[in-house]
């Protein structure tokens, strides 16, 4: 009997010594296969997820090339009222609005108002200089509401024929720098692309109004009228 007592135990101990061997070499392979899967498997999560972040960013363009159109259209139907006091209402608190009266925005010479000084000079009705005409050089000289006629709202950009969202329609013989100028600044256009077929569409005419964000909303910064130039 003692013989027995000491044998068993010490061939029972052996046997649970092999066991644990086989128990940590299964644990080993089980973990090496889930090494080798995980990146696997995290890529094709990652994966997965592309689409979603896709369709995400896509939505919010959607979204915020939608609340630039918007802005466009209130913006062009005040112009097309005269209200240019509700016009001011939209000016960039801090930069104000530069005004151009062709596509290539002339920094040194185009005029910059604030919302108040817009408002003062609108009062006055005194001739302010805007730039020079295309072609003669000569300067234009005229005050805000005349300007507005000539040089913004010539015609119903409310009702354009195409609009677009920080894309160039109109296309003459001058350089636009819109994005030099408002670096990461939004535009949109209004054009038309001609009115009498004699011109054939040298005649068109585009509005582009630029944007900054501002408390959350879409705030002027310029008013680029453009049309075909010498």
């Amino acid at each position: 009997m003692y013989y027995r007592s000491v044998l068993f135990p010490s061939h029972g101990q052996k046997k649970i010594r092999m066991i644990n061997k086989q128990h940590i070499y299964i644990v080993a392979l089980l973990l090496a296969m889930v090494a080798c899967d995980s990146p696997s498997q995290q890529k094709s999560a990652e994966n997965a997820a592309m689409p979603d972040r896709e369709a995400e960013a896509i939505r919010q363009q959607v979204d915020k090339d939608t609340m630039l159109l918007q802005a466009t259209d209130e913006i062009l139907a005040i112009m097309k009222a005269r209200d240019y006091r509700k016009l001011a209402e939209h000016f960039h608190s801090e930069e104000g609005v530069r005004f151009s009266p062709y596509g290539y925005i002339d920094t040194a010479h185009h005029v910059q108002l604030g919302s108040s000084m817009f408002i003062k000079l609108l009062e006055e009705e005194k001739p302010i200089i805007w730039g020079s005409y295309d072609g003669t050089g000569k300067e234009i000289s005229m005050p805000v509401e005349a300007y507005f006629d000539k040089f913004v709202y010539d015609v119903d950009f409310l009702n354009a024929e195409q609009k677009s969202v920080n894309e160039i329609l109109g296309k003459g013989n001058s350089l636009v720098n819109i994005q030099q100028v408002f670096p990461g600044a939004d535009f949109t256009e209004s054009h038309f692309s001609g009115f009498d077929e004699k011109y054939g569409g040298m005649d068109w005419r585009s509005l582009r109004l630029i944007f900054r964000p501002e408390a959350g909303k879409p705030r002027l910064v310029g008013i680029v009228h453009d049309q075909w130039t010498i």
